[in-house]
Order: C-alpha cells, then structure tokens, then sequence
C-alpha cells in the first residue's frame, strides 16, 4: 500500500513530511508505468488494482474512494471507537466505546454527523467525470475542515491527473482487443 503520508500542524498545515498531493500522483502514475513494461500480473499493488478494476466496472476494493467510509471504523486499544485511523482523535469524531458494545455506534450523534457531511461531500463531486471512480476520495484529505461545508479534497487535481493516465492505458487496450 502506497499511503499518501500527511503530519498537520494545529493549523492544519502541512508538516515538511508530508507527501504533496503533485507528488504523490507522479510517484503513483510512474509506478503504474512501471508495472505496465514489466506485464507481470503477479505483482499487484492494492491501490492501482482498485482504480483499474473500478474503471472496468468492478467493484470498488479502497476504503479510500468507497464514499461510504463512515462503514470503516477503528477501535484503539482502551475501546475508544473513532473514524477511520488517518483521522485525528478528536470529541467529534468520537463514536463511543467497544464497551459500550457496537449497537450503540450507529446512533451516536458524531457518527451521523460524520455519516451525513460525507454524503454532503460526496454531493459536492458527483458531476465529475470521475465520481463513479474517486467517490470524493478520503475525508482525511479534507482536513482540517472535513466537518466544514466549504472544504474540498486537496488531493482533487492529483486524483484526477492518475485516473486520465490510468483511463488512456485502458482505451488502448480495449481499442487493441477489439
């Protein structure tokens, strides 16, 4: 897995260890090359393999572009339930306790908070040419303000420029088969 590694400041800020998202598309797009001169199918990188087979019409596989990551929560180790890991450990993005049990998450007031603003996010992407691909990508890549209506995806313009690289390789393919 090729993690697009971010620190904030309190800020929100990007800290100097951070992959940009320019970057992270390069590294991403090149490595997809790569794989294409190899053309060994034994070697499979997650992200790569879920752009693609969603672009083929496949399923989905990446928490990531699923639009629904409301479903993939963490439970630390004192039972803590939060929103997916790449998010920070904050009140509102609290979602109770695994001693609480599970049945409780649900109806939670941050959860349907969180579970509602990623829909709104998600809205905010739907006329793109890439929603059935991306979803709106990771709420981590929204933050700081990914409980704030004005924010958008930073990693928007990268996600795109992979997918146009990633399509073209599968038109020409399709247009070889034919």
């Amino acid at each position: 897995k090729f993690l697009q590694v971010q620190g904030r400041n309190d800020d929100g800020n990007l800290l100097p260890f951070s992959v940009d998202p320019e970057s992270y598309a390069d590294f991403l797009v090149g490595i997809f090359n790569e794989l294409l001169k190899l053309d060994d199918p034994s070697i499979e990188i997650r992200e790569i393999e879920s752009i693609v087979n969603t672009m083929m019409g496949g399923d989905n596989r990446e928490c990531m572009f699923s639009g629904e990551c409301y479903k993939y929560l963490t439970v630390y180790p004192d039972g803590s339930i939060y929103a997916c890991d790449s998010l920070p450990q904050i009140e509102s993005l609290s979602f109770g306790n695994i001693k609480n049990g599970l049945d409780a998450v649900p109806l939670v007031d941050n959860f349907i908070r969180f579970k509602d603003r990623m829909k709104v996010l998600n809205l905010k992407c739907i006329s793109c040419e890439w929603f059935n691909v991306c979803r709106g990508g990771c709420p981590q890549d929204y933050w700081p303000n990914v409980l704030d209506n004005g924010s958008r995806n930073m990693f928007c313009i990268s996600l795109k420029k992979i997918f146009s690289r990633f399509n073209s390789v599968i038109q020409d393919y399709t247009k070889e088969a034919k």
